[in-house]
């Protein structure tokens, strides 16, 4: 994964596109993926000035046009885009499932992306609340794709 420096939220609140220089404007730095599948984000990052987002990007690489189920999870916040367009907006915080869920970060949501030929992006965009952030992902598929630095 590639992760962006933190940003307050509010700079993308209410985006359903985002605009083509966001990448450029965020810095992206790329960041290993731990035991357990996730990336650990408070291992760079923490909150401070109201600065509790992130952006954590992959490129998929597609040999064909092709629609592919890809499963994520996140803690606490997500908007995931495809193509910069809005796919999936929810939330995975602390007790939001029921009075007994710790807000884990599981494959618990999934989209179905349409991809072309050639390079994709995938950009999710992570808001911290409390407890710590963190972004994972997976292809159940992987034939005809590949993920770029």
């Amino acid at each position: 994964w590639n992760i962006s420096k933190p940003f307050e939220f509010k700079e993308i609140e209410g985006m359903k596109d985002l605009p083509a220089y966001v990448e450029k404007v965020y810095d992206l730095e790329k960041m290993p993926v731990e035991i357990g599948g996730f990336v650990n984000i408070a291992r760079k990052h923490g909150i401070a000035d109201g600065k509790n987002t992130v952006f954590a990007t992959i490129k998929i690489e597609s040999d064909r046009a092709q629609i592919k189920k890809f499963s994520f999870g996140y803690s606490d916040n997500a908007r995931v885009y495809f193509e910069a367009r809005l796919m999936y907006e929810g939330t995975n915080r602390y007790q939001t499932r029921d009075y007994r869920y710790l807000g884990t970060i599981g494959l618990f949501d999934s989209v179905y992306l349409p991809l072309k030929k050639g390079t994709n992006r995938l950009s999710i965009a992570v808001t911290e609340g409390f407890g710590g952030w963190g972004v994972k992902g997976m292809f159940e598929d992987t034939s005809g794709i590949s993920i770029v630095p």
